[in-house]
């Protein structure tokens, strides 16, 4: 089994960050992680790998989504998009005041995650949840096989003891903060399908820095 970690930035209030698309089973198809995880050619993803979702936020950062085995899919000349089984799979909640989403970090690491604290000591931040996001925020290597092991239990273990309640229904159930209306995700996931399969890499850092919104917003 072999894990990579997605740390998920923030969303702010003009911009609601579109990716992951939950409810499709995709990740990637932004391409705000093309440059290191989802690299379409210096990758080190592969089909059968699990991504291991972590969202920071007031509550700390937690365990939003372990997805099932991937499939990698292209689309044109630089979009790669990770696809997974979402059929009976959704995350947890993330709220400021009422996370259910397991804690992997916030001034101290989980005492359900020790190989995952040791792996951060020396880490020179103020907090753990600093320290995490320090050595993982561009990081496109699979965990070592003990810490991932405690990753996937952490969710298992969390995901067996969940009532129905503790899941996301909604995008925003699974981000902190206040954010605006989420528009129409199917046209969103359309959108960022037919704007970015064709796009550079060179045009997309390009883009990603004239624009205040989303990545995959459609060209003025």
């Amino acid at each position: 089994m072999r894990v990579f970690i997605v740390l998920l930035r923030r969303p702010g209030r003009n911009d609601l960050r579109d990716d992951p698309f939950w409810e499709f089973g995709s990740f990637g198809v932004t391409t705000c992680h093309d440059g290191n995880l989802m690299h379409p050619t210096r990758r080190r993803v592969r089909n059968g790998d699990r991504l291991a979702f972590i969202q920071g936020g007031r509550a700390g950062s937690r365990l939003i989504l372990v997805t099932p085995p991937v499939t990698l899919r292209r689309h044109g000349n630089r979009l790669l998009e990770a696809k997974w089984d979402h059929r009976n799979v959704r995350p947890l909640k993330y709220t400021n005041h009422s996370a259910t989403a397991p804690l992997v970090a916030d001034e101290q690491v989980s005492p359900h995650l020790p190989l995952l604290r040791a792996h951060l000591t020396g880490v020179h931040r103020t907090t753990a949840a600093g320290a995490l996001s320090s050595k993982f925020r561009a990081r496109s290597e699979p965990l070592d096989a003990g810490m991932a092991h405690e990753l996937v239990s952490l969710w298992e273990d969390t995901v067996e003891l969940a009532s129905a309640s503790d899941f996301a229904v909604n995008y925003q159930d699974a981000i902190p903060g206040i954010a605006r209306p989420a528009l129409d995700r199917k046209v969103r996931y359309r959108e960022c399908l037919q704007n970015n399969a064709g796009a550079s890499l060179a045009r997309c850092h390009r883009r990603l820095k004239s624009e205040a919104g989303s990545r995959c917003t459609p060209r003025r």
